[in-house]
């Protein structure tokens, strides 16, 4: 149980040190957003100067939220099944 506990740890802190990315677009008549897949925190992907003021990068809150409540979801089904054992 030890070992499931520190490996859901380990998991949950790489989710959160390489979380999914989401550019927004903010135009007179137009938003929207754009995933951009996963990078590092100390390295997101980087916005051209010229775009700068139509675009927002930013993690994706909602994507990463969810991946950690996945991750609880099978933390509790592995405890669930070890503690009946």
């Amino acid at each position: 149980m030890k070992n499931m506990l520190r490996c859901f740890g380990l998991i949950l802190f790489l989710v959160c040190m390489f979380p999914p990315w989401v550019r927004t677009i903010h135009r007179e008549n137009e938003r929207g957003s754009l995933p951009l897949g996963y990078a590092p925190v100390f390295m997101p992907p980087v916005t051209k100067v010229s775009e700068a003021p139509c675009f927002a990068t930013g993690i994706d809150l909602v994507r990463l939220s969810l991946e950690a409540l996945a991750l609880s979801a099978l933390l509790g089904i592995g405890l669930t099944y070890t503690w009946r054992r």
